[in-house]
């Protein structure tokens, strides 16, 4: 069985200001990332027969990012199935905000120790923790095996967490 993890497209287009958007931040792709979107259909379109199951996080970046895939593969008999093990990080105090912002608000030490270490900030309001993140990997993972046959292929369509 193999999973194939696809990032969900663009939700900034050019000369947008980017900020730091997770799972409370509930963005559509913007035209370039609904463009991703079928260039990762057309991409996987000699493996689509094999695919057994699309699951999708629960934001609409993600869930349009599915609907595109399976569009582009021609396997209108998938349901793009949301699945909030493949939900993002909340970024908390620091969703919405852009990097100078949230350096402005005083986090300077804890942005530069997720960006180099990938250490989990505190007192950033962050709800998502990396026991948390890791217990939902191993359900998705898990659930993934039961789901699927040993030759089949499930697609999952997430970003940052």
């Amino acid at each position: 069985m193999i999973v194939v993890l696809i990032r969900h497209g663009n939700t900034f287009a050019q000369g947008d200001t980017p900020t730091w958007v997770g799972r409370a931040q509930d963005l559509p792709l913007v035209p370039a990332g609904y463009d991703q979107a079928h260039a990762v259909g057309r991409a996987i379109l000699p493996i689509s027969d094999r695919i057994l199951g699309i699951r999708s996080a629960g934001l609409k970046r993600s869930q349009q990012t599915a609907e595109c895939i399976r569009d582009e593969i021609g396997r209108e008999d998938l349901v793009v199935e949301v699945d909030g093990d493949l939900d993002e990080i909340d970024y908390g105090k620091w969703g919405g905000l852009t990097t100078e912002e949230i350096q402005a608000a005083g986090f300077s030490r804890e942005l530069s120790d997720w960006n180099v270490h990938g250490t989990y900030p505190e007192n950033c309001g962050w709800s998502t923790t990396e026991a948390s993140l890791m217990s939902a990997v191993a359900r998705f993972l898990t659930g993934a095996i039961q789901r699927n046959r040993q030759d089949g292929i499930e697609i999952a369509v997430t970003s940052n967490g």
